[in-house]
């Protein structure tokens, strides 16, 4: 509903004086605005090896190509390995003159996605729904 239909339609419920039950979930477009890239990250912060499993958690969950589950995670916190995994990694590649991360605001932990099958248009898709999915939320 990327045209906020439904608050469209709670809009003119209101305006012709029905009386309208609202969850405290966010629209389409609060999502949208709140997801965003990073590269910079509060190194103070210990992500913890809980919370990558919750994250990843929801993926047996979300709808795939051929209901096929091809995907497998190797989730890496800062004890067993974040700090050196960021050294095979490159942000921003296409702002060399930054260096990012910078020093100091370097990720500590990482979720790894591996497929099982060879790539195809299908785990394209079923990989952007997977990461999309993924609630960032439980990490505040």
């Amino acid at each position: 509903m990327a045209d906020n239909y439904l608050e469209k339609r709670e809009e003119a419920l209101r305006s012709s004086g029905h009386t309208v039950l609202r969850r405290n979930t966010p629209s389409l477009d609060t999502l949208l605005l709140r997801n965003r890239s990073h590269r910079a990250f509060d190194t103070s912060y210990a992500v913890a090896m809980r919370q990558l499993e919750a994250i990843v958690s929801v993926n047996p969950k979300l709808p795939s190509s051929r209901n096929a589950q091809v995907f497998r995670f190797k989730l890496l916190d800062a004890a067993s390995g974040g700090k050196d995994f960021c050294r095979f990694l490159k942000f921003g590649a296409y702002l060399p003159e930054l260096n990012l991360p910078a020093p100091g605001t370097e990720p500590q932990a990482f979720i790894i996605v591996c497929t099982t099958v060879p790539e195809s248009p299908s785990v394209y898709i079923d990989l952007g729904i997977a990461l999309q999915a993924m609630p960032s939320r439980l990490l505040r």
